[in-house]
C-alpha cells in the first residue's frame, strides 16, 4: 500500500510518503523555495542542479529549487521519506536568507548529503513529526516555529561548517583557479565585473591578481590568449575575420588594432608574406 499524504501551515509545507512497491516514479514539487529531503528508510535519487544525489536510510538534503528538479524511488525497495517545503518568509524570522544559500552554494557537490548519526536523526524525527501534529492540531506559529528552527539550525551548521573548509582551500588557490577560469573562457565576455560575481571578489583583489601572475592587466591577459587563439586560426587556413570572430573579438576591427599595436604590422600584411606570423 502505497500513502502520500500533506500537511500545510502557512509558508510550510510537509509531504510524507510511505511507498511498499515503489516504481520508478518522479516527483517534482515546486510549490516552496527552499526543499529537505529526509530519507527515513529506503532509497530516492534526488535530481538537484544537474546532478543526481542518492539517498538512504537516515540522510538528508537541502535544495535550493529554483535548481531543483525531482526525484525517484528505488524500484521494489519499500521507502518512507521525507520533504519539507519552506518559503523564505519562514527563515527571515531568524535567518539571514543571503547567508545560508552562500553557505549552501559554496558547500562542494561531495558534501551536500549529511549522514544522521542516531541522536540526530532521533532529534529530526521528533521535530518533523511534531509539526505534523501541531498542524493537525491547527497549532499556531509559536508551536511550529520552534521545531522547524531547530530543524534549520542542524543544516545551517552542517554547511556553514563545511562551506567554510572549503572556502579556505578555495581562497588559497584562488589565483590559479581565476586565471586558469579565464584561459578556459577568453572567448566569452570577460570583464572585472563577469569575474568578480563569478568568484565573489572585488575588483580591486582581480587587479592583484593579474598583476602578480601574469604581469599585465585583464584586459591585456584577454587580449593576448585572444590573438594567440586568432593567428592559430589563421595558420590553419581560417578567413581571417572568421579567426578573429572565433577567438572573442566582438569587431574584426578592434582585432586589427589589437594586432597593430601588439606586433606593428596587421595579419593580411602577414599573409602576404607567406604567413609569417609572430612566434606564439
Amino acid at each position: 500500500m502505497n500513502e502520500h499524504k500533506g500537511y500545510y501551515k502557512d509558508d510550510l509545507k510537509i509531504f510524507h510518503s510511505r511507498i511498499e512497491t515503489p516504481k520508478y516514479r518522479p516527483f517534482s514539487h515546486r510549490i516552496s523555495r527552499y526543499r529537505i529531503f529526509v530519507m527515513l528508510s529506503g532509497k530516492a535519487y534526488v535530481s538537484y542542479n544537474g546532478k543526481t544525489y542518492i539517498l538512504r536510510d537516515n540522510q538528508m538534503l537541502f535544495t535550493d529549487c529554483r535548481a531543483y528538479y525531482g526525484y525517484t524511488f528505488e524500484e521494489n525497495v519499500p521507502a518512507d521519506f521525507l520533504e519539507i517545503g519552506i518559503h523564505p518568509s519562514v527563515l527571515k524570522d531568524a535567518y539571514d536568507d543571503d547567508e545560508f544559500l552562500r553557505a549552501l552554494n559554496n558547500t562542494p557537490d561531495d558534501k551536500r548529503i549529511i549522514d544522521l548519526d542516531a541522536d540526530r536523526f532521533h532529534a529530526l524525527r521528533e521535530n518533523v513529526f511534531g509539526i505534523i501534529k501541531s498542524i493537525n492540531l491547527d497549532a499556531g506559529r509559536a508551536h511550529i516555529l520552534p521545531r522547524l528552527f531547530s530543524i534549520i539550525s542542524e543544516l545551517d551548521f552542517y554547511y556553514d561548517d563545511i562551506s567554510e573548509k572549503h572556502e579556505k582551500v578555495f581562497k588559497d588557490n584562488l589565483p590559479i583557479t581565476v586565471i586558469e577560469y579565464v584561459k578556459h573562457h577568453y572567448t566569452e565576455k570577460i570583464t572585472y565585473q563577469t569575474i568578480g560575481e563569478r568568484f565573489f571578489i572585488s575588483k580591486s583583489t582581480i587587479i592583484k591578481i593579474f598583476r602578480a601572475y601574469s604581469g599585465c592587466t585583464l584586459h591585456e591577459y584577454v587580449t593576448n590568449l585572444r590573438l594567440e587563439a586568432a593567428i592559430d586560426l589563421i595558420r590553419d587556413n581560417i578567413n581571417i575575420v572568421t579567426a578573429a570572430k572565433m577567438s572573442g573579438f566582438d569587431y574584426y576591427s578592434t582585432f586589427l588594432r589589437a594586432y597593430k599595436m601588439k606586433y606593428g604590422t596587421l595579419p593580411m600584411e602577414n599573409q602576404n608574406k607567406q604567413h609569417k606570423y609572430p612566434m606564439l
